[in-house]
C-alpha cells in the first residue's frame, strides 16, 4: 500500500504558498490602484487577508505577511495615500516578496513597524546594518 500524503503541508511549504499568494495580491491590487480602482484593490487585499486568517496553521511568516496586507490596505485608501508614497511602498513590498530579497531595512514614512523585511535579511547582513547604524550615529556627534 502506498503511503498517503500528509493532510497539511509542512510549515515551510505553507509559508512559501502564502508568500506567493500575498505577492500576487499586492501586484493585482497595485495595478487596480494605478487605475484609480481603489475599491477593487481593497477587495483583492481583503480576499487574500481572509484566506490567510482562515488558515489552520499560523507561522511567524504568516504574521509578517498579514502585516504587509494591512499596510497595503492603508496605502490604498485613497488616491492621495497612493500618490504620497503608497505606490512605491506597495510595489517595493511586492518585489521584495517576489524575489525574496530585501534592498533596505528602513521603515517607510508613515508606516507602522513591519517585520516582513527581516524575512530576507541574513544574520550577517543584519550585523553589518547594525554596525553601520552605530558608526553613522557616532560620526554625527
Amino acid at each position: 500500500e502506498e503511503p498517503q500524503p500528509e493532510a497539511e503541508p509542512d510549515e515551510e511549504v505553507s509559508a512559501q504558498r502564502e508568500r506567493v499568494e500575498v505577492t500576487c495580491a499586492l501586484q493585482e491590487a497595485a495595478a487596480a490602484s494605478d487605475k484609480g480602482q481603489f475599491d477593487q484593490a481593497l477587495q483583492v487585499i481583503d480576499a487574500c487577508d481572509n484566506r490567510m486568517k482562515s488558515a489552520k496553521k499560523k507561522s511567524p511568516v504568516s504574521e509578517s505577511l498579514e502585516q504587509e496586507l494591512m499596510d497595503a490596505r492603508n496605502r490604498m485608501q485613497s488616491r492621495a495615500a497612493w500618490e504620497l508614497g503608497g505606490r512605491a511602498e506597495v510595489r517595493d513590498a511586492a518585489q521584495m516578496h517576489k524575489m525574496q530579497r530585501c534592498t533596505n531595512t528602513m521603515q517607510a514614512e508613515g508606516a507602522f513597524q513591519k517585520r516582513s523585511k527581516a524575512l530576507y535579511v541574513s544574520k550577517t547582513q543584519d550585523a553589518w546594518i547594525q554596525r553601520s547604524k552605530g558608526s553613522a550615529s557616532s560620526s554625527k556627534a
